[in-house]
């Protein structure tokens, strides 16, 4: 993902595409992305720079293939400035989101989410589904850390050490997104505890997926 702070080294092979993208800046000199578009970034020496002149380009847009149900990761990365801010209004930067459709029009795709009903985005504000999975089991390894460091410090317990019973962990979970509560109708399969002690319909604590995948990993 490029963003704003992201470090890029010049391109010595990059092309020159017009008067302030010249020769004199060295190709080992590390420049500070201020802000990024589709075609480039505006870099801490306040020259504005194509991708083709920096190393690294920026992320894999979404692509018009990409199936329902795909996780995609909001970077802003793409598109026009007026799209970019509508986006915003609705996005927040480097969360990971649901393809619900994808609409070819005759000089861009646009792209709806399923946790943004009714509205539309061009598909080149996201990144692929590798970006989102990367960083959906980074958010996962931080928040199991979290929980743990959590639940060790209320077993020691400021300097005394004892038991930690299961509320407190489950509050701690659901605190740290290990656990998530939704609201269910329906058992969600064989060996329901909620169904089995009577508590249907009601809320019920779920891992969420991307926090189990990580678990398998490292369990």
């Amino acid at each position: 993902m490029i963003e704003p702070g992201s470090i890029r080294p010049r391109d010595k092979d990059g092309r020159r595409w017009y008067e302030g993208d010249t020769a004199i800046h060295a190709e080992d000199v590390y420049l500070v992305v201020e802000s990024a578009s589709a075609s480039g970034a505006l870099c801490s020496n306040g020259v504005f720079y194509y991708w083709s002149a920096l190393k690294k380009p920026p992320l894999d847009r979404l692509g018009i293939e990409s199936k329902c149900g795909t996780q995609t990761v909001f970077d802003c990365g793409g598109g026009w400035p007026a799209q970019q801010v509508l986006a915003r209004r609705h996005l927040t930067l480097g969360t990971v989101y649901t393809v619900q459709s994808i609409r070819i029009g005759g000089s861009m795709s646009a792209v709806t989410l399923a946790e943004c009903p009714g509205e539309e985005f061009n598909t080149c504000l996201f990144g692929r589904e590798r970006a989102a999975l990367a960083l959906l089991a980074d958010q996962a390894t931080r928040a199991l850390a979290a929980f743990g460091a959590a639940a060790l410090q209320a077993h020691r317990n400021d300097g005394e050490p004892g038991d930690v019973d299961g509320g407190t962990l489950q509050e701690l979970a659901e605190k740290h997104g290990v656990l998530e509560r939704r609201h269910v109708t329906e058992p969600c399969g064989e060996g329901c505890s909620c169904a089995y002690g009577g508590f249907m319909p009601g809320e019920c604590y779920f891992v969420p997926a991307h926090i189990s995948t990580v678990v398998k990993e490292i369990s």
